[in-house]
């Protein structure tokens, strides 16, 4: 999902690649992109909650996300 795609537009691809337990926001005008220093799409943003974060750029299947997030879960 890019850039100014439709909110109804980033529902629908939500719901075709099955990400639906994921958080998503509406990013209009790239200040997400901009922070967490995006610089190619696809990339996925792994977010921990005291603000540092780990970037993977490319397209990811959901069974190389969950490894990831156990990587990041067991670092952490």
């Amino acid at each position: 999902m890019t850039n100014g795609d439709s909110p109804e537009r980033l529902v629908k691809a939500i719901h075709q690649i099955g990400v639906e337990e994921f958080e998503h926001v509406v990013n209009d005008h790239s200040e997400l992109w901009r922070h967490y220093e995006v610089t190619s799409h696809p990339t996925l943003v792994f977010v921990e909650p005291g603000g540092s974060y780990t970037s993977v750029v490319g397209g990811q299947t959901i069974n190389k996300i969950a490894e990831l997030t156990e990587q990041l879960l067991k670092a952490s």
